[in-house]
């Protein structure tokens, strides 16, 4: 039964030097597009004028993670998502 106490107490001393920062950040919005003179293209050339009215939307989120060893060397990583409609 020690012996099993002294491992798990080893693993849990150890877990914190894996511990990374992260950070969340980014943007995000929506809304209207008015385009008063928009010409139709394509399947949609009828003669007639398209929707003058859309939405649009944007978003960006980026997560950055840091780390640094025991030996000062540190490791940074960021990854990003993006949607543009």
């Amino acid at each position: 039964m020690k012996k099993l106490l002294i491992a798990t107490t080893a693993l849990v001393g150890t877990a914190s030097v894996a511990v990374a920062d992260v950070t969340f950040s980014g943007y995000g919005r929506f809304g209207a597009l008015y385009e008063d003179d928009r010409e139709c293209t394509g399947d949609n050339a009828t003669g007639d004028k398209c929707e003058e009215i859309r939405l649009e939307s944007r978003y960006r989120l980026n997560i950055d993670g840091v780390a640094t060893t025991d030996g000062g060397v540190r490791f940074a990583v960021r990854v990003r998502g993006q949607s543009d409609e």
